[in-house]
């Protein structure tokens, strides 16, 4: 009868030991969920930055690309008149030069 006891004694103290085991276990399992929706939720959030950013980056380059046409448009504007304004300086130098050796 004394080994009967024992023997339930041992089973009990396993069963405890499996309890506890197992109570850690879905513990575990619970804050590995709570954790694995949290990282979900900044995943997300990120992913979201991520494509704000890109948009940005995409309007700032189109801007960008807008900027430098506007910029050589200028450049091309102020090259023409510099031209045109050497081909009057030229048109002129004969009579100005008439007019400082009359004077």
């Amino acid at each position: 009868m004394e080994i009967l006891r024992v023997d339930v004694r041992y089973h009990r103290d396993q069963l405890r030991e499996c309890e506890m085991w197992l109570y850690k276990e879905t513990d575990l399992r619970r804050q590995a969920e709570s954790l694995c929706a949290v990282v979900s939720y900044e995943r997300n959030e990120a992913v979201e930055v991520a494509r704000a950013l890109r948009e940005e980056r995409d309007e700032v380059s189109r801007q960008a690309a807008l900027a430098a046409v506007s910029l050589q448009k200028s450049a091309d504007i102020i090259d023409l008149l510099k031209a045109r304004i050497g081909e009057y300086d030229k048109k002129i130098e004969g009579p100005v030069r008439l007019f400082a050796t009359t004077a």
